[in-house]
């Protein structure tokens, strides 16, 4: 089963013991089918996109890369890097063959075929894909000078580590090879 939103750019799946997944899996449950088909290219998802594409894309010919948050940043950025698919974490999903905007849709056909090239259900695709811990917090009381303090401390912080990247492409990113940390 599939939710849309109003706009029919968003998706959310549901499996078939009526359990609402995570928008998270959408696109790497897609990009299990684009790796299973054998597809080569590179597939932009945002910044605050959970990992789990990242596993799903691991040991094939598919890159992920990362843009800024917002539809208009991974469309830009899938343009200028030639991609394949797109999206976010937020349940979105832009196959540019069809056009360069989220669509629910696409997503909900990418899924019929994933769907149709396995003998699995959806739990049980969704159980081949490493889950990882994600947790986004809302600050309420967050100034402009107490973003600038917090961002400051951890930079600071950071910089001590060799392991760590940073990004400011939107916000703050940093990231290791076991965790990431995106303050916007």
């Amino acid at each position: 089963c599939v939710v849309v939103d109003p706009d029919a750019d968003r998706l959310v799946l549901i499996d078939e013991n009526g359990e609402i997944l995570s928008e998270e899996f959408l696109l790497p449950l897609i990009a299990r089918s684009l790796k299973q088909q054998n597809t080569k290219g590179t597939i932009v998802v945002n910044l605050s996109t959970s990992r789990m594409i990242d596993e799903a894309v691991k040991d094939s010919a598919l890159i992920v890369l990362r843009s800024a948050v917002g539809e208009r940043n991974v469309v830009q950025t899938m343009k200028t890097h030639e991609a394949i698919f797109g999206g976010e974490g937020s349940g979105s999903t832009i196959d540019p063959q069809v056009h360069y905007g989220r669509d629910s849709l696409v997503g909900i056909v990418h899924i019929i075929n994933l769907l149709r090239s396995q003998d699995k259900s959806i739990s049980e695709l969704v159980d081949t894909i490493p889950k990882l811990t994600m947790k986004k917090l809302i600050l309420h009381d967050m100034t402009d000078e107490r973003y600038h303090k917090l961002v400051g401390d951890i930079a600071e912080k950071v910089r001590q580590k060799p392991s760590c990247v940073v990004s400011r492409i939107d916000g703050f990113h940093v990231s290791t090879k076991e965790w990431w940390l995106h303050i916007r």
